[in-house]
């Protein structure tokens, strides 16, 4: 399971300081596209409509590339980044989740 996740912090950074050259400033690019290429397990990515700090594009860029067959994605409906833990649509997700996964 991955909160509010995205794709890679090249393209995270450059969305917010769109005049610098973000690539050539980072020093680690966390290329999460990258790391879950041959990923086959289940996948569930729950993120906040109302996320500024990673804008939900991100998270959804990374799970259009993950190639796994058993994945989901919830966009929670009025819940930021630092907020996603207080939905109780969250909090059921998380359970389910764990739950699924000892069965």
């Amino acid at each position: 399971m991955l909160v509010s996740p995205f794709s890679d912090l090249d393209s995270v950074a450059q969305s917010k300081y769109a005049i610098y050259p973000a690539s050539v400033l980072l020093r680690e690019k966390y290329d999460n596209v990258n790391w879950l290429r041959d990923y086959n397990g289940s996948l569930l990515i729950a993120h906040g409509d109302k996320d500024v700090v990673i804008p939900p594009r991100f998270s959804m860029a990374l799970f259009e590339n993950t190639k796994t067959e058993n994945k989901r994605y919830i966009l929670i409906e009025g819940k930021g980044h630092n907020d996603l833990w207080s939905s109780h649509i969250f909090q059921n997700l998380i359970v389910d989740y764990i739950e699924e996964a000892w069965n």
